[in-house]
């Protein structure tokens, strides 16, 4: 059965790119596509090694990856970071290598200034990929946008509302179920929370807020995924355990 096993995740690589991945080192982080970026990217590229069969197994998860593990050379790949920005932007049949990783590297910053501008964070790409070589471990490749803006409106039976803004802030913010916490804009946490997506656009959460005088059951709805913030636009309408009514927006329209 293993031997059975091994060969079938073979068949999978060999059919994706994965099979030629390579895993190389960088010293240091390189913002920018200058001469001294390339020495170092083509150094770490031709010291590469074969990519381990557990990184291997973590990549072919992503589509984006092999897709570019499966393009021909002259091709770079530059990432944002922090991780939390989690963006990544690659280029290939360029007349250069240095072409290559300057078009990566526009890519990716242009999407991350926008991102910048909306967000008030400070995203910038680096290289983190020449070739076939990846420069990183695994989790620089993979993941999403840990954090979503979101603002929430109680309205009681007495006619008195209270509003709630702040981030809400999942490791694994995009599986299918996921606790959560709800910060302030000081950072401190007001809500926690768990959701479960029933359908690719709805499902269901709790919330209980402040030590849990706030708390109930409700369902979200996405509209649409914003492909600038990368995060799902959307609403949810939360039924509290006084009766009262929490109505949440989330997404670009919370900002």
């Amino acid at each position: 059965m293993r031997i059975i096993l091994i060969f079938t995740l073979a068949l999978v690589l060999s059919g994706c790119g994965m099979q030629n991945a390579k895993q190389g080192r960088l010293t240091q982080s390189y913002f920018d596509a200058s001469q001294t970026t390339l020495t170092a990217a083509q150094q770490a590229e031709s010291s590469a090694v074969p990519m381990s069969p557990a990184m291997s197994a973590e990549l072919s998860e992503s589509a984006y990856i092999k897709k570019y593990l499966s393009l021909p050379a002259q091709k770079a790949m530059y990432g944002a970071f922090p991780l939390t920005c989690n963006y990544r932007y690659y280029n290939y049949r360029n007349s250069s290598q240095q072409g290559a990783m300057a078009r990566a590297l526009t890519g990716c910053q242009t999407k991350m200034d926008r991102y910048n501008d909306l967000t008030g964070t400070d995203c910038q790409c680096r290289i983190i990929a020449m070739g076939d070589a990846l420069f990183y471990d695994a989790s620089v490749y993979l993941g999403s946008v840990p954090y979503l803006p979101m603002i929430g409106q109680i309205n009681s039976a007495d006619g008195s509302a209270l509003e709630i803004k702040g981030l809400v802030e999942s490791q694994t913010i995009g599986a299918s179920s996921s606790s959560f916490q709800l910060k302030g804009p000081d950072g401190q946490i007001m809500c926690n929370g768990q959701f479960d997506t029933r359908q690719k656009a709805k499902g269901d959460l709790t919330l209980s807020c402040f030590g849990g005088e706030v708390r109930g059951r409700g369902e979200f709805v996405h509209k649409e995924f914003d492909t600038e913030l990368r995060v799902w636009n959307g609403t949810a309408v939360i039924q509290l355990s006084d009766g009262a009514e929490m109505l949440v927006v989330y997404g670009r329209d919370a900002l």
